[in-house]
């Protein structure tokens, strides 16, 4: 009886050691993206527009600026990065986790070796306020025409 006492003691005492006063953290504090769609899937080289729509995710809401860019896609042919500013999802500070989708639009892009038509494959990363980078995702092949 007096083991038994011992054991329900020591469970009490390491479960009330391992909660957190804050709930604890839902998502990783270093954010997280997935790609949802891209469209078109060809465009014509200096004038089409490209849509990339993203997921993230970010355990401490500490995505988005008010002045940097904080949003990339890798043109991985001529090593071209285009950023983009996301602002500040989270107001005032707060470091609360947070979830949501972004469409971003690249204005265009070009034909970088000289033929009537290229595939393209980009990536797309971001980052947050305190420096992390999220994973990095990759489109499906994008055919440029003249």
């Amino acid at each position: 009886m007096k083991n038994a006492f011992y054991v329900f003691f020591i469970l009490i005492v390491l479960g009330l050691t391992s909660c957190k006063e804050d709930g604890g953290e839902i998502f990783s504090p270093v954010p997280e993206i997935e790609l949802i769609s891209v469209g078109p899937m060809q465009v014509i080289a200096f004038r089409d527009s490209i849509v990339f729509e993203v997921s993230y995710t970010d355990g401490d809401g500490d995505l988005g600026s008010m002045t940097e860019n904080n949003l990339f896609i890798l043109d991985d042919r001529i090593q071209l990065t285009h950023g983009f500013r996301v602002q500040e999802i989270v107001p005032n500070g707060e470091r609360v986790p947070i979830t949501g989708s972004l469409r971003i639009i690249l204005p265009n892009t070009i034909i970088t070796d000289g033929s009537a038509s290229e595939k393209v494959i980009f990536s797309l990363y971001m980052v947050d306020q305190a420096g992390h980078e999220s994973n990095r995702v990759f489109s499906p092949e994008i055919r440029v025409i003249e």
